[in-house]
């Protein structure tokens, strides 16, 4: 251990829930679930910042996972800006799949609308996906437009049936059951380091880990005190923060760690306050355990 250092909108009910749970001072319902990842399927998250000539491992690993050669892929778009995603830029990324990681049935999804995003025929590629990437970027537009509808409940069902989800910065942040997000508008948490708060009304993710929050660019940001003071807030909510070009491989209660950075483990429970656990690439950690795998 080591001491750390110096968007349609969520439906109005689910932010008055919010409120209130803080107002009152209570726990977030995640906070009483096990804390535990998926039983049949994996989940790779990503810190952000992809080398793409160097940061290859993690895909290899998401294709690997998803079934090599014969994966179906579902790439997610969304969370990137729509100038970025020409015709052009689809075709070399496309390409690229089948270069690098040697897989041809890749189709890319995309849609600002969410009643687009309940739709049969939008969802239906998600059907028949081994694995679902989803791109950095704006993690609003992920919670916009797919959070609580039948896009979220199919890309939850790929991970249900033995498949694998992965994704970079925002698409890592989205698979956690807490979102840290920040506002200028005062809430209960104020952050110390750039003094901003954590926004009450975008705290819910996918919560493919129940009981986690997931935060990257750590070591850019130097974000270890951000994460030291929510778990503070958030007594029985554990973090875990990735750096740039680092990701983790996880199944069940345990993941490992790729890539060049660190990964840092925050816990009021099981790591003495205003500390962490910090991981380096090929060790292993048990989620349920609290400890490092020997």
């Amino acid at each position: 251990m080591r001491k750390a250092k110096s968007s349609g909108p969520i439906p109005r009910l689910l932010v008055r829930f919010g409120w209130a749970l803080i107002m009152l001072g209570a726990h977030p319902v995640w906070a009483q679930q096990a804390s535990i990842g998926p039983e049949k399927g994996w989940l790779i998250l990503h810190g952000g910042g992809i080398n793409r000539k160097q940061d290859f491992e993690h895909f290899h690993r998401f294709v690997a996972l998803a079934g090599g050669a014969n994966a179906s892929i579902v790439v997610i778009l969304t969370p990137v800006d729509l100038d970025v995603i020409t015709k052009d830029f689809l075709t070399q990324y496309k390409q690229e799949w089948k270069s690098e990681f040697g897989v041809t049935d890749v189709t890319f999804m995309d849609t600002r609308n969410r009643e687009e995003a309940e739709t049969e025929p939008f969802v239906a590629p998600l059907r028949k996906a081994t694995g679902v990437y989803i791109l950095g970027g704006h993690l609003t537009n992920l919670l916009n437009v797919y959070l609580g509808t039948r896009t979220e409940r199919e890309i939850k069902a790929v991970v249900e049936r033995g498949g694998v989800l992965a994704g970079a910065s925002a698409g890592a942040m989205i698979q956690g059951s807490f979102l840290i997000n920040v506002t200028k508008t005062p809430s209960q948490l104020r952050f110390s380091r750039s003094g901003m708060y954590l926004d009450p009304t975008r705290e819910v993710g996918f919560g493919l880990l129940h009981n986690v929050t997931v935060y990257p660019h750590v070591d850019a940001r130097h974000a270890e005190k951000d994460l030291l003071e929510v778990i503070g807030r958030y007594p029985q909510l554990i973090a875990i923060g990735i750096d740039e070009n680092t990701a983790i491989i996880l199944h069940n209660d345990q993941f490992e760690v790729i890539g060049d950075g660190k990964v840092s483990f925050f816990d009021n429970d099981h790591v003495p306050k205003k500390t962490y656990i910090s991981l380096s690439k090929g060790q292993k950690f048990d989620l349920r355990k609290r400890t490092i795998i020997q």
